[in-house]
């Protein structure tokens, strides 16, 4: 008795969260897009398209969940994906290798910029937003100087060569890896537990010993690693590299990350409900563009999703510290 009373308090519980309403939410949407369309969005050519095309920022999204759950906030993300897409590009076309050199040469570039990030934020004691919109530029700034914004296109056979398998199961599988390696970092691991105490309160933590610094070390170097991996699935789908690419592409993927649930304020998020903030916004975007919608007005869409999701996560917080002092 005592059990099926735990087991229906448990389906309560996942029926309550905010990955069911989001999951809910998302399943809506398809539906509507998909009458509207004459059940043209469902089609497998556009699964396997949307697919493809939000890998790339779903495991950039995957990272900046861990910084954001840190107490943190990272908006050189897009030119640490950048550089590390430029230097790997440009290794494997003077030098050669194979898809792990590619991989190998782009993670240690985005780990090299994460930890300067990490070491900015920590010891100027300025917020994070204002240090990486920074070293955003700085990043962005040197590329641009040093390659005078040159596409590079024509990579080696190895890595030119694509399958309208490979085209999908690359990008979906490393997202998958990703995925479930953060899921297991952030839940299993001692640092994963770290990670939410500094960003549920860093003081606190740093009082029972958690070594901050460090684990402020681990989350933006991690972010480095995920931009990295998400700018060689993008440089593999394009086959090219082009230095601007990415360039605006921050507030969607910190959308996404929002959108799941991740409180700005740190220690809350999970990477179920990044995924869904992935599906969600993948399939507005989509979506718009089925029903026709100009390629503006749908930036415009998106700049009032983030905003009504900010103000819903603040709300959210305010109702729960609220809550906190009466108790």
């Amino acid at each position: 008795m005592m059990s099926y009373k735990h087991n229906k308090s448990s389906i309560k519980k996942i029926f309550q969260t905010h990955e069911f309403y989001l999951m809910m939410v998302v399943l809506f949407l398809v539906a509507i897009l998909t009458v509207v369309s004459g059940g043209r969005f469902l089609s497998f050519g556009n699964i396997t398209d949307m697919l493809a095309s939000a890998a790339a920022l779903g495991v950039m999204a995957i990272g900046l969940l861990v910084v954001i759950i840190s107490g943190g906030i990272d908006i050189s993300f897009m030119a640490t994906a950048t550089v590390a897409q430029y230097l790997a590009a440009m290794f494997i076309m003077s030098i050669g290798g194979n898809m792990f050199v590619v991989f190998a040469v782009a993670i240690m570039v985005g780990i090299v910029l994460g930890l300067i990030n990490a070491a900015l934020v920590y010891n100027l004691k300025v917020p994070a937003i204002i240090i990486t919109i920074a070293t955003m530029n700085v990043f962005y700034g040197f590329l641009m100087y040093f390659t005078g914004g040159t596409w590079l296109y024509g990579f080696p056979e190895w890595f030119a060569t694509k399958t309208s398998v490979t085209v999908l199961v690359i990008p979906i599988g490393i997202l998958v890896f990703a995925s479930l390696l953060t899921w297991w970092i952030l839940r299993c691991t001692n640092i994963g537990r770290h990670v939410y105490a500094v960003g549920d309160n860093a003081e606190a933590s740093k009082r029972v010993g958690i070594k901050v610094y460090r684990t402020l070390l681990f989350a933006y170097a991690y972010m480095g690693v995920m931009a990295a991996l998400g700018s060689i699935v993008l440089m593999y789908v394009t086959q090219n590299v082009a230095p601007n690419a990415l360039v605006g592409k921050e507030m969607e993927v910190l959308a996404m990350v929002v959108l799941g649930g991740a409180a700005l304020s740190g220690g809350k998020g999970t990477v179920i409900g990044t995924l869904f903030g992935l599906m969600l916004v993948t399939v507005i975007n989509n979506g718009l563009v089925f029903v026709g919608v100009s390629s503006y007005y749908q930036t415009l869409f998106m700049g009032i999703v983030v905003m009504i999701s900010f103000c819903f996560t603040g709300l959210r917080g305010r109702k729960k510290r609220g809550k906190e002092i009466e108790q």
